[in-house]
């Protein structure tokens, strides 16, 4: 009787340590610490690849990687949660590359993908480029098998050139603008 106690009572412990799974879209205020946002309706991989737009003369291209399981935090809440991650290469007419972001590791891409939206659209926070310029919001909403819609939306901020180390590139070249469709390549 008493083997039967703690074998009842170690498989409660072991059912509530276990990580409790959510949907990828639940709401910041549901999310406890260990658990995981899933894409339990396996939404990101339809974002993944290499896509390419033409815009005011540059050639750019984005490389989408899905993560499953990345670690997070939100305040004091660690967390894990499957993230789309943007790397890009912004190349002029003539085909020399103005910035790329292909050289940073997957996880360290300064554009995350934060929720999925119920329009087909992912949120994603960029984090900007040399001393955050140009940081802000970049939404991709999946319009077909073979073309994404990109909307940016940059923060006003003041950046101090002086307080920026010597050389830093003070310049976004992302594409400020709505709509601007990308092609799978």
């Amino acid at each position: 009787m008493k083997n039967l106690f703690f074998i009842i009572v170690n498989l409660m412990l072991s059912l509530s340590l276990k990580a409790q799974i959510l949907p990828l879209n639940t709401y910041y205020t549901e999310i406890t610490t260990n658990s995981y946002l899933k894409d339990l309706d396996n939404i990101l991989p339809r974002y993944t690849g290499t896509w390419r737009t033409d815009y005011n003369g540059a050639n750019i291209y984005l490389t989408i990687d899905n993560v499953t399981k990345h670690p997070s935090k939100f305040g004091n809440i660690s967390f894990y949660n499957d993230v789309l991650f943007v790397r890009y290469v912004i190349k002029n007419s003539d085909g020399a590359i103005i910035q790329s972001t292909l050289g940073k590791a997957i996880t360290e891409a300064n554009i995350k993908s934060i929720i999925p939206r119920p329009d087909n659209t992912i949120a994603f926070t960029y984090s900007g480029g040399d001393c955050g310029v140009g940081s802000g919001r970049i939404f991709l909403e999946y319009i077909d098998t073979t073309h994404l819609k990109w909307s940016y939306y940059p923060e006003s901020s003041l950046i101090i050139a002086e307080e920026c180390p010597q050389g830093s590139d003070l310049k976004v070249y992302l594409p400020k603008t709505e709509d601007l469709v990308f092609t799978k390549q």
